[in-house]
């Protein structure tokens, strides 16, 4: 059995390390076991977490445009906000 979906849904997935959170932001038109994602709409990661001097890199869309710069992340929850607060 699976879930369809009218509009679809954003799934945004985290993988956190010691110092660095990577994301992927991917788009699903129906929610089923091992479903490949429609799309991948962003991705990225913050690295040096916890030091000042700590980066985020993005992503974007199909034409793969990036964008990188300083970010305030002294902890993986800041880092996360961080990352929503670029992807919204």
């Amino acid at each position: 059995a699976y879930l369809p979906l009218r509009t679809g849904v954003n799934i945004l997935a985290l993988n956190a390390g010691s110092s660095s959170l990577k994301f992927r932001l991917f788009r699903m038109t129906e929610l089923r076991p091992l479903a490949e994602p429609e799309d991948v709409l962003a991705g990225g990661r913050v690295e040096r977490i916890g030091q000042p001097e700590a980066k985020i890199s993005l992503i974007h869309g199909p034409l793969e445009s990036s964008q990188c710069g300083d970010v305030r992340a002294s902890s993986i929850s800041e880092a996360a906000y961080a990352i929503i607060q670029h992807l919204t």
